[in-house]
């Protein structure tokens, strides 16, 4: 259901940036907005996701690490393609949103190769083993949020931990009586040559992408 979801809509994206050193003293911090769109594509056994980002102009942009490319689709470490790369356990109900939930832990199998998320360099990608846990309701079983950390630092790029919560919630569509499940919400922190960067995502305004054809 999810990965029907993320492919019908498009929405604003606020991105909120802040770098900060090794004292936790301001380095740098910006604001972008974007028009976002995402698609999927089922390929070889895998999910292929591609963003578009587009704020009409370029004069303002983030550092490739930390543009986060991929957050919304991180729930689809529930989708079959991607389960028996994690092992799973369930540490009991909890309330999420006024909503009953199970509380599901997931981490990175050590017989299987981390595909879920990679941190792009100038000259390569480097896979990231996670671990973490997620809300799902008990009711529909949607995600309701999604918290992951790294398993181990990426040594090859000083990565040390890169913090996600990313959150979930219907949105309803009434010009067509739909209603999709879709992120609402994302938060990265992370710790990365010696720096901290903490990276705000909120999506608004969210529309319904739909083609007919006769």
């Amino acid at each position: 259901m999810l990965i029907a979801s993320l492919q019908n809509f498009n929405a604003q994206e606020k991105i909120q940036y802040e770098e900060l050193d090794a004292f936790n003293n301001p380095v740098d911090s910006r604001i972008v907005r974007f028009d976002y769109l995402v698609d999927l594509e089922r390929s070889k056994g895998a999910l292929l996701v591609r963003e578009t980002h587009n704020n009409g102009h370029t004069a303002v942009a983030l550092p490739d690490l930390m543009q986060d490319a991929g957050l919304p689709a991180l729930a689809l470490i529930f989708d079959p393609i991607y389960q028996g790369d994690y092992e799973m356990r369930c540490e009991g109900a909890d309330q999420r949103g006024g909503q009953a939930a199970w509380v599901i832990h997931f981490q990175q199998r050590k017989d299987k190769r981390a595909r879920t998320r990679n941190f792009r360099a100038p000259n390569a990608h480097y896979p990231a083993k996670l671990k973490g846990r997620a809300w799902i309701s008990a009711e529909s079983g949607d995600v309701l949020r999604i918290e992951t950390n790294l398993v181990e630092p990426i040594a090859m790029i000083h990565l040390r931990s890169n913090a996600v919560a990313l959150d979930y919630a219907p949105v309803k569509f009434p010009s067509r009586n739909v209603t999709l499940w879709l992120p609402q919400s994302a938060e990265t922190f992370s710790d990365f040559g010696g720096s901290r960067y903490i990276v705000q995502h909120s999506f608004t305004d969210f529309q319904l992408f739909s083609v007919e054809t006769k």
